[in-house]
């Protein structure tokens, strides 16, 4: 399934100008086309958890080029249920990301951000089913019946 940039922005809850921010400096937003851009899922849940750097660890986006490309790589590159119980392991002075299990078996050798990824799975699922339109399930116009065993009948020619 493909998002565009509008359903990007409006899941995650990112302003426009926010996002055209992102264009300008984060390599894997710029090199989209202006108004046709689509995204993957795992496009999204880069975004969000770029979001999260941005806005709840105070990292600035133009300290995350680099960053940005290595976490688009390991959320494009995995499937969902894979990356749920997983952590992404931001190492913000050297640059670098990583999916590891278990954090308490990381040994970091200097700060590093760790982003549990299904808290952050799990918003954009809502922020999706907020943007999604609601459909209803239209009524039945006669009531199921039980259809009886069918015989299959060989004909010999």
């Amino acid at each position: 399934m493909q998002f565009s940039q509008g359903q990007l922005r409006e899941t995650l809850g990112i302003s426009v100008e926010q996002f055209r921010h992102w264009k300008r400096v984060l390599p894997p937003f710029a090199e989209r086309k202006r108004y046709t851009s689509r995204f993957s899922s795992g496009d999204l849940l880069a975004a969000a958890v770029i979001h999260r750097l941005t806005d709840q660890c105070g990292i600035r986006p133009g300290f995350l080029p680099e960053i940005s490309k290595a976490v688009v790589k390991i959320c494009n590159g995995n499937a969902w249920p894979t990356l749920k119980d997983k952590e992404l392991v931001v190492d913000v002075r050297q640059r670098t990301c990583r999916i590891v299990e278990n954090p308490r078996d990381f040994v970091a050798q200097d700060v590093v951000v760790v982003c549990p990824l299904g808290p952050i799975m799990d918003a954009v699922r809502e922020g999706l089913s907020r943007t999604q339109p609601r459909v209803s399930q239209h009524e039945l116009l006669f009531p199921p019946t039980a259809i009886g065993e069918m015989r299959t009948s060989r004909r010999r020619a």
